[in-house]
């Protein structure tokens, strides 16, 4: 039996690769995202219309929770991943293969402090790092030898530590959310 491979273009696999690695680091924050229009906290996922069908690259839609534009990346292969004659990758980011992913819709741009802010005010909320892990967070080291430092007092509004601010980021992308903020 002849295996038949898809071929896409090049673009698209920067595109998925870029995607994918932004859901890994932000958790795919969609759930939790709020826009700069109108929106109803009130709303409830289970209560919310059906995306459209996402099946090419450039579709836009506006999500009616939170007025936030979101672009389709069509489903499709890339390679993830470093070859094993990659001396600079780790051990864990080996081998070089392909990964599948079904179409999905992901927000045109990051949640931005301002936006979380008045998530946080409209709902009275706490973060992950505020309640479960007693204000903690990590923050980048500025040791060479040390790439991450657990720290008391850092959170979405204090993200090196409470000698931080965020009061002259607000337009910047809110950090320190976890998965269980961003589904929120």
């Amino acid at each position: 039996m002849m295996k038949m491979e898809k071929k896409i273009h090049p673009l698209l696999n920067h595109i998925l690769f870029f995607c994918l690695a932004f859901w890994i680091i932000f958790n795919i924050a969609a759930c939790g995202r709020i826009g700069p229009q109108k929106y109803n906290l009130a709303k409830t996922p289970s209560s919310m219309p059906t995306p459209p069908k996402c099946e090419s690259v450039g579709q836009t839609w506006i999500s009616e929770r939170d007025g936030m534009e979101l672009v389709c990346v069509p489903k499709g292969e890339f390679l993830m991943g470093a070859s094993e004659n990659d001396d600079e990758a780790l051990d864990r980011e080996k081998p070089l293969h392909k990964v599948y992913l079904d179409a999905f819709w992901i927000d045109k741009t990051e949640v931005t402090n301002e936006m979380f802010a008045k998530f946080v005010e409209a709902r009275d909320y706490k973060t992950w790092s505020q309640t479960k892990r007693n204000n903690r967070s990590y923050v980048f080291s500025e040791d060479p030898n040390i790439v991450w430092i657990d720290k008391k007092g850092a959170n979405w509004k204090n993200p090196e530590g409470p000698e931080s601010s965020i009061e002259e980021r607000m337009k910047h992308p809110v950090v320190h959310i976890h998965k269980d903020d961003a589904e929120a």
